[in-house]
């Protein structure tokens, strides 16, 4: 019997690289528990990855599955779990596996080592070793402990979180069974030989209808023979009218290019003639606005310029003694500026000094007033009352100061004597409050404990009435029962009937299996039968279609490839043929993507161009009207100088008109002050003539104001003007580039358009060559479909004489097998009955006795039961009587405490009007005093204040200050208005040299523009010849006659290019066509009166082979049914008898997998379910059951599946079973479990192992009776798993550390 003694662990998950900890699996139970978090489940993962080699889910493909290295402080860690157990035929197994992870930087790396498989047989004593390398564990592993993976996977060490899986949707419930089944080989070899089928099937179809339309084919193949000649024809005409168009369409594209460039010639003149004109339109302009506006002189142009030298000389002259003049102004000024801020910072200080001196005088005034204030509201005597001076202001003060301490020592005796009185009453309240209080927190206590004694009894009664009422003669007579019972189970063991059936059942499946195996061979030998009959009718059919077409394919091939064809190497001639052709395709396709991709960047560098010179012609035409918006037809250079001498004069006229209007202001201003003429400095005749002459004065400056602003406006104007025109200078120099760029641009775009026309020519040979090409290796592809036909047919014939020489030695035994396995049959069958009716007898025997054995439970449960119900009744009853006892005492204590609390509560009213009445009075005498002393206090303060102030001022000699700053002032004013007058004298000077550099100004303009005016007179001379030779040129030219003759060209161009397309076009949807029916003509068409008789053979074999397949693939279907069948009701027979042992509830009867079969096109298939029965009817059991139904059917339906598959491999484990549990359901899952493990515990083979964090629920399992140890899984202080084993009192019993 195979079974797992023992599991070693290191590196995995939270257990440290550095110890190795080996858990021994007890029989009939293993108990692991441990806090969450621990590491318990590590173990079942090691469990499943040591026996299936498959890595617990969510762990990266094991990188998790092993510690990380950054926990163990190592760059790399090596993990290894080592397995102990006994094979299926009694070997003793070791199985080693291996791993490791690799910490670089920032990536880990997981590596599976090499594992080891250890085998020693005890009967030879032989050890065997064999690595990863030889064998393949996952498998070797499974083998040796005789279960599928699938059992281990998801059956028997089934992870906490998959535990449930028997009861989840039925899209995972048939995966699992799928698997647990592996209905995946069987199932293979039906799809196989379907497959195969449904290939005969359908080539038996296809053969039937070429069958039928072979007379309807022969007549379209001469029908698209007639067609292919008349296509011929007519491709030759339109090749030969589309040479024609193509000469024609090079000799207008040489003719088009040539009158081209004469345009360009021609506009390129007209360009430069009406550059010309507009510029001498411009000259002429300003020649007129000159000549009107200057003064000729008749002087030569050497004795002007000479004038204008002498004029700049004497302006310069006048300039230089203006600016000293200038100066020296700047530098009375200045000097003014200084004293008038030392005069205003005198002025300042005297004016403060002076504020002072009245603030000292008021000071003093309210000084008086605040003592005589004080002496009557404080009823002071014996006290002067002069004006105040500084030993009575000292006198004063201290007789304030004494008079305020005295009152202050009055308030704070009395204050003294108020607190001592007020504290005595404040004590005496405390007391009777305190007092009160602790009466009443006694009453409320006393009186809070009988009201809760009260409830006490009045449950402890309520309980008292809801108990059954038992005597002693009750539980007798339990016991008696119990005893009956138990006496009936000990008769019932002691039968040993269900051994017996067991052991002819197991003798009876034991010859089954052997049947079924010798029944299994005998199928696949009619298998193969079948498969070599269908393989020769394969070859016959393959080397008839070769044979034929090759007859026509040779003729064909000999002249294609200049040599007798031979079938042998026909697909490497073939394809070197093939390949010449297509290098010869590939270099002209080459050579025209070459010459297309140079011809496409030219015209996209025309197309740039003639885009670019679109951008600068219209950038020409937006500068050229901003140009026309603001200057108009004038010449721009012209405008703009005129405009800056226009703004220098206004400038000069309005610098004379400043300097005019403050020398007379400066005259009316002298003429007042000092009563003489302001130019000769005589007296006037009388008072009235100075009055005249000061009149006249002011009526004409009344008018400056107003001829000032408007001269002021016109010279702002003139400078919007001239900035306006300086603005469009960048317009102005932007022109003359882009008239350069434009004609350069023009000129390269013929170029490139010339050579346009080279590629296209080049382009067009190109293609010629191309479609001969093509045409020719559209013949050479004609063939190619035959061609790699009949090499595909010569491989399929050489693969099918390689299978049939594989197949023909089970030709032989496959006849002699067929009446064989009809026996076996027979045999097979009479072992299936023979097998259930002992099963059922076995099934009624162990209901019987776990009928009993739930009935002696039963009544073990109701005599337990009823035992706790009378001691319950007779405690409850002892805990009235205490609480009666207690309840009377309390009574007594509340009456005398409510009296005293009455009387405590009068007194403490007393006592607080009292001490209300008294705080009253108190407050009333300290807020009089406290009023007097307040205003004593702030008389004083003020009073301190004003004598602090006064003397301050009488410290600082501010006094004598200010006589002192009075009479600088005087003397700064006088020297001031000296200053003034030597300023006002240089003015008048300025302003007549001033007026004469005007005048001087005027004469050199007019000098300048009689120079301007002769050089203009000269240019406009020089434009007009120039403009007459280019009309003479463009008249002799004619451009009209070259535009009109361009035109026409270029339509009958284009007409021609259409032309040649449309032929072009024509010609190869004929070329087409004729392929296209070629194509048809020796493909679909092909040899089909021969095809006619070879698809009445192939036809006939394949409905036979149909027939034989039918037959087989009906065994097989049937075959897999009867297996699923059979094993279904052995697992439900399985689950029924564990459900009955286990379950101690009458809700459900049983619960079974009910398994209902789909057919789908392909394959048989089954739907799964669990079910349940209650009161007799069929119910799904997902979503109608608690949880702790539904983990022991889990568990139940686990454990099942486990016995049904494993070939006597007892070990099950579950993964913390009370998870979501209450407790009810926990005693209910635990008196389950023990009761499965009762029953298992005489089979030598049964291992049970619980893993939990409930020590209850191990308890309750009865653990101290069902193993010798357990063990505990805890946390380290750094953070690793150990695993400890213990003995039922918890001590270490040393198996680890």
């Amino acid at each position: 019997m195979p079974k797992i003694h023992s599991i070693a662990i290191r590196g995995i998950r939270c257990f440290g690289p550095s110890q190795c900890f080996e858990v021994n699996l007890d029989q009939p139970l293993t108990l692991i528990v441990g806090t969450n978090g621990s590491g318990k489940t590590t173990i079942i993962e090691a469990l499943r990855y040591a026996t299936t080699g498959l890595c617990p889910p969510g762990t990266s493909r094991g990188k998790t599955f092993v510690m990380d290295p950054n926990l163990y402080g190592e760059n790399e860690v090596k993990a290894q779990i080592k397995l102990e157990f006994t094979g299926i035929d009694g070997q003793e197994v070791v199985a080693t596996r291996s791993m490791s992870m690799k910490q670089r930087k920032t990536v880990s790396t997981f590596q599976t080592l090499e594992s080891l498989l250890e085998i020693n047989d005890p009967a030879s004593r032989f050890r065997t070793s064999l690595t990863g390398r030889c064998a393949d564990l996952d498998s070797a592993v499974p083998a040796h402990l005789g279960v599928p993976p699938a059992i281990l996977d998801f059956v028997i060490f089934c992870h906490q979180d998959d535990s449930l899986w028997p009861l989840s949707e039925p899209t995972v419930l048939k995966k699992k069974f799928d698997e647990i089944f592996e209905s995946g080989k069987l199932s293979n070899i039906i799809t196989d030989v379907k497959k195969d089928r449904k290939a005969l099937a359908t080539s038996y179809k296809e053969g039937k209808v070429v069958f039928d339309h072979l007379m309807k084919e022969r007549e379209r193949a001469e029908k698209l023979q007639r067609r292919i000649e008349q296509n011929k024809k007519k491709v030759e005409e339109l090749t030969r009218q589309r040479k024609t168009y193509s000469h024609q369409i090079n000799d207008v594209a040489q003719e088009i290019g040539s009158l081209l460039e004469t345009i360009q010639e021609v506009n390129n003149k007209e360009s430069d003639l009406k550059i010309l004109t507009n510029t001498k339109e411009q000259k002429e302009k300003n020649f007129k606005d000159l000549q009107n506006r200057m003064i000729e002189y008749h002087e030569s142009d050497e004795e002007l310029i000479k004038l204008k030298n002498e004029f700049e000389s004497d302006r310069v002259n006048q300039q230089t003694a203006i600016d000293d003049m200038n100066q020296q102004v700047k530098k009375y000024r200045s000097d003014l500026n200084e004293l008038q801020s030392s005069l205003s910072n005198l002025s300042a200080e005297k004016i403060n000094l002076q504020v002072e001196y009245t603030a000292h005088e008021k000071r003093l005034s309210e000084l008086d007033e605040l003592m005589q204030a004080i002496i009557r509201d404080c009823q002071f005597s014996n006290l002067l009352s002069t004006f105040p001076t500084e030993e009575n202001i000292q006198k004063f003060k201290s007789l304030l100061q004494s008079s305020i301490e005295e009152r202050k020592n009055k308030l704070e005796k009395e204050r003294e004597q108020l607190q001592h009185e007020d504290e005595f009453l404040t004590n005496k309240n405390n007391e009777l409050r305190s007092k009160f209080s602790s009466l009443k927190h006694t009453r409320d206590s006393t009186t809070k404990a009988k009201e809760s004694n009260i409830v006490k009894k009045s449950k402890l009664e309520k309980e008292i009435d809801r108990m059954e009422l038992l005597s002693e003669s009750d539980l007798i007579t339990l016991n008696t029962s119990l005893e009956e019972v138990e006496s009936e189970i000990e008769e019932f063991v002691q039968d040993d009937l269900i051994n017996k059936i067991t052991s002819s059942i197991d003798a009876k499946q034991k010859e089954y299996k052997e049947l079924d195996k010798k029944l299994t061979r005998l199928q696949e030998l009619t298998t193969n039968q079948a498969k070599l009959e269908y393989k020769r009718s394969e070859k016959h059919k393959k080397a008839s279609m070769i044979q034929t077409t090759w007859e026509l394919l040779s003729i064909k091939l000999s002249e294609l490839l200049n040599k007798d064809p031979d079938l042998e190497t026909l697909e490497r001639d073939w394809n070197d043929r093939v390949n010449s052709f297509n290098r010869e395709n590939k270099e002209l396709e080459q050579q025209k993507e070459s010459v297309d991709r140079d011809l496409s960047n030219i015209k996209a560098k025309i197309e740039m161009m003639k885009l670019n010179v679109e951008a600068k012609n219209q950038e020409y035409h937006n500068h050229m009207q901003k140009l026309k918006d603001i200057c108009g037809n004038k010449e721009y250079l012209t405008l703009l100088k005129e405009a800056e001498d226009q703004l220098e004069f206004k400038q000069n006229e309005m610098s004379l008109f400043y300097s005019t209007s403050e020398m007379y202001e400066h005259y009316i201003d002298r003429t007042e002050r000092e009563k003489d003429c302001p130019l000769c400095h005589r007296p006037f005749a009388g008072e009235d003539k100075l009055n005249d002459f000061i009149e006249r004065l002011k009526k004409f400056t009344t008018n400056l104001p107003e001829e000032r602003s408007r001269q002021e406006s016109n010279l702002e104007d003139i400078k919007k003007w001239c900035q306006r025109l300086r603005d469009l200078q960048p317009n102005y120099i932007a022109i003359r580039s882009l008239q350069a760029e434009i004609c350069e641009l023009k000129k390269q775009i013929k170029e490139q358009e010339k050579e346009t026309n080279e590629y296209e020519f080049q382009l067009m040979e190109i293609d010629n060559k191309l479609s001969q090409s093509q045409e020719n290796m559209f013949n050479v592809m004609e063939l190619n479909k035959e061609i790699q036909e009949t090499i595909r047919l010569k491989s399929d014939i050489k693969d099918l004489d390689r299978e049939i020489n594989a197949l023909e030695p089970f030709m032989k035994s496959a006849t002699e097998s067929k009446n064989k396995r009809e026996e076996l049959r027979e045999r097979v069958s009479t072992l299936e009955k023979d097998i259930d009716e002992l099963k059922n007898v076995r099934e009624l025997r162990n209901k019987e006795e776990t009928d009993l054995r739930n009935r002696l439970h039963t009544l073990e449960m109701e005599k337990c039961k009823k035992q706790n119900c009378f001691n319950n009744r007779n405690r409850i009853q002892q805990q009235i009587e205490e609480l009666n006892k207690e309840i009377l005492c309390q009574e007594k204590l509340i009456s005398p405490l409510f009296n005293q609390i009455m009387k405590a509560d009068d007194e403490i009213k007393d006592i607080t009007t009292e001490l209300q009445e008294f705080r009253k009075r108190r407050s009333e005498s300290e807020d009089a005093i406290m009023s007097e002393l307040n205003k004593l206090q702030l008389f004083y303060n003020s009073f301190t204040k004003i004598e602090r102030e006064i003397a301050w001022y009488n410290r600082s000699g501010k006094k004598e200050k200010l006589g002192e700053y009075t009479k600088q002032v005087e003397r700064k004013q006088k020297i001031i208005t000296e200053k003034e007058r030597y300023s006002n004298e240089l003015k008048d000077k300025i302003h007549k040299l001033d007026m004469k550099i005007g005048q001087t100004r005027q004469t050199e303009r007019d000098i300048q523009d009689n120079i301007e005016y002769r050089y203009l007179k000269v240019e406009i001379e020089k434009l007009q010849e120039q403009t007459r030779e280019l009309r003479q040129e463009l008249e002799n030219q004619g451009l009209t006659s070259y535009k009109e003759k361009l035109a026409f060209l270029q339509d009958e161009q284009n007409r021609m290019t259409s032309e040649f397309s449309s032929i072009t076009g024509n010609m190869e949807q004929l070329k087409v066509s004729i392929n296209f029916d070629k194509d048809d003509l020796k493909t679909q068409y092909k040899n089909i009166e021969g095809r006619f008789k070879e698809q009445w053979a192939i036809k006939h074999g394949d409905q036979e082979a149909i027939t034989e397949i039918d037959r087989l693939i009906n065994e097989l279907e049937n075959t897999l049914m009867n297996y699923h069948t059979r094993k279904m009701q052995e697992i439900n027979a399985k689950i029924y008898e564990l459900w009955d042992k286990a379950y101690n509830g009458d809700d459900i009867e049983s619960i079974e997998i009910r398994s209902e079969q789909e057919s789908t096109q392909n394959n048989r298939s089954y739907n799964y379910r669990v079910v349940m029965k209650k009161n007799g009817k069929v119910l799904d059991m997902r979503g109608r059951c608690s949880a702790g139904q539904r983990m022991l059917a889990s568990i139940i339906i686990r454990m099942a599946l486990a016995e049904c598959f494993s070939k006597g491999f007892g070990m099950f484990v579950l993964d913390e079973p009370t998870t979501n549990l209450d407790e009810n359901h926990i005693n209910n899952l635990s008196e389950s479990l023990r009761s499965i493990v009762e029953s298992r515990r005489g089979e030598s083979n049964f291992q049970l192992v619980i893993i939990t964090h409930d020590d209850k629920f191990a308890e309750k399992l009865g653990v101290r009776e069902l193993s010798n140890f357990k063990y505990r899984v805890e946390r380290c202080n750094n953070g690793h798993s150990k695993i400890i084993k213990l003995d039922h009192n918890n001590v270490d019993m040393n198996a680890t550390s």
